[in-house]
């Protein structure tokens, strides 16, 4: 469903991967990844590519308030994912992936550092 809401017994895996990640100094993207034609019930969002985002941010706003790891050292991303017609599972295509990135200080980075770079140049 089209929804941007926490589900019940998530805590305890955000509260490890917040124990996790609060150990490194490397930079957390969360990536909110969704099926095109995805139906959107969310009122701050009417796109499947904003859906996503906003999960994703669901879920840096959750594992910042369960354990230390600091917020600044989120970024958050969306995505389509691909769907697999031949087995008709799309469970795959909706998810958040959680990804460590290589170590920096955003507090001392250029703008021109902080954009990422990818196919879309």
């Amino acid at each position: 469903e089209g929804k941007a809401d926490i589900l019940p017994g998530c805590e305890e895996v955000f509260k490890q991967i917040g124990v996790f990640a609060s150990e490194l100094k490397n930079e957390v993207r969360i990536v909110g990844i969704v099926k095109d034609g995805t139906k959107v019930s969310s009122e701050r969002f009417t796109t499947p590519l904003g859906l996503g985002l906003e999960r994703a941010m669901a879920v840096k706003q959750a594992i910042c308030a369960i354990s230390d790891f600091e917020e600044y050292r989120f970024s958050v991303a969306s995505r389509m994912g691909e769907w697999e017609e031949s087995t008709g599972d799309d469970i795959s295509a909706e998810r958040i992936e959680i990804i460590i990135i290589g170590s920096r200080d955003f507090r001392k980075l250029s703008p021109e550092e902080i954009v990422v770079r990818d196919k879309w140049e």
